[in-house]
């Protein structure tokens, strides 16, 4: 790991990505616990891996991979994919909004940052 993608993973770990790191390992956990769950386990483990230390890695494509095409893009991966959400997928989404504390995912209206007086309504402020 290249220093420059040490010091991006420190700045992550600390500003917000151990929170996203927990909240895949409860979800895997909690999958784990369900029969229908269990294939899903691992991959959100991988997820959580590489949602502590996400700079420094790469995304690659599974057929590239391993040479092979994925089950997950026919009707099965769609049957999984309502599975995943039923079971994860929404909550997972909300994490951002709960470690803000507010409806708008941390956003801020541009015309906020000239505000400096008015910050704390500026980031209340949902579009």
């Amino acid at each position: 790991m290249s220093p420059l993608s040490l010091f991006l993973n420190v700045l992550w770990i600390v500003f917000g990505g151990l929170w996203m790191a927990v909240a895949w390992i409860v979800a895997a956990v909690l999958m784990a616990v369900t029969i229908v769950g269990l294939p899903w386990t691992r991959a959100a483990f991988n997820i959580a891996a590489y949602t502590l230390f996400p700079f420094g890695q790469m995304a690659v494509s599974r057929a590239d991979y391993t040479g092979r095409q994925d089950l997950g893009t026919g009707p099965l991966g769609f049957l999984g994919n309502v599975v995943w959400l039923l079971l994860s997928g929404w909550w997972l989404a909300l994490v951002p909004h709960a470690e803000n504390g507010d409806s708008t995912g941390g956003r801020v209206s541009p015309d906020c940052h000239s505000q400096r007086e008015n910050r704390a309504n500026c980031l209340r402020a949902s579009w």
